[in-house]
């Protein structure tokens, strides 16, 4: 994961070679078999890792918007536009907070 996602090596929490996962309905899976000796799976700190993409995502052009994420419109076949409604507290040029609102802000293309 580190290194296809090309992340930086000090936002990695803990080196895990070996660990059982275990699903709400109770199925354990062991992961770690397959890695080689020197292979290791990078845990991070959700909220380490979000501060980061978001840093990332902005320096190459996206706009940050802090809302909660609602739901997802799926593509029919005719309109093939992903709609991402979410709930934002929009920023007034002043700085103060505006009421929190329900927009659909992004449109994803297939």
């Amino acid at each position: 994961m580190v290194g296809e996602f090309d992340l930086p090596l000090d936002i990695i929490d803990r080196r895990v070679t070996k660990m059982k996962m275990i699903s709400p309905s109770n199925v354990a899976v062991d992961i770690g078999q397959t890695l080689k000796p020197h292979e290791y799976i990078g845990m991070v700190r959700r909220e380490v890792l979000d501060a980061y993409l978001r840093e990332r995502a902005s320096k190459n052009g996206a706009k940050v918007i802090n809302g909660l994420f609602l739901k997802m419109d799926i593509p029919n076949k005719v309109v093939k536009i992903y709609i991402l409604p979410i709930s934002c507290t929009i920023l007034s040029m002043m700085g103060r907070k505006a009421q929190p609102e329900k927009r659909r802000l992004w449109r994803l293309t297939r």
